[in-house]
């Protein structure tokens, strides 16, 4: 169970990026870059994140 929800967790750090992408590509030529507070916390969050233990193998999905 406890490798289901790290997983559920990185799908839905994947999506975090995905939106970061969208905000920065509409962006792209600018230095300065945009984020709502919301979206930069939680990756701030996803980047400090420290998984310890064993990660496991990788799966199909």
């Amino acid at each position: 169970m406890v490798d289901e929800e790290r997983y559920a967790r990185y799908r839905e750090d994947s999506k975090l990026l995905a939106v970061i992408g969208k905000h920065v590509d509409a962006q792209v030529g600018r230095v300065t870059v945009r984020l709502p507070r919301v979206v930069a916390e939680a990756a701030v969050d996803a980047w400090e994140r420290d998984e310890s233990g064993d990660v496991g193998g990788e799966l199909k999905e």
